[in-house]
């Protein structure tokens, strides 16, 4: 996928077919979430997600949580 790492943090920005796509999965990333207790930053803009994965009780840096999560996302990103 397009993960950059910076700033202690991964970021990705995906693109979907409308409006109603990008709120689906907004809502099973939401979902995925609570399941494994992390929370990315997301920045959502009618078709476009733009998601901040870091580890905020680790001093806002990159950790195998976010790396995970990162992975799950790709997994279900409708490419």
């Amino acid at each position: 996928m397009r993960w950059e790492e910076e700033e202690g943090a991964l970021r990705a920005r995906l693109s979907f077919k409308s409006y109603l796509d990008a709120f689906a999965f907004v809502q099973k990333m939401a979902q995925h979430a609570e399941e494994v207790n992390h929370h990315p930053t997301l920045c959502w803009d009618y078709d476009e997600l733009n998601i901040l994965l870091t580890t905020k009780d680790k001093g806002n840096t990159v950790t195998p949580l976010d790396r995970e999560f990162a992975l799950w996302i790709d997994s279900v990103y409708p490419i």
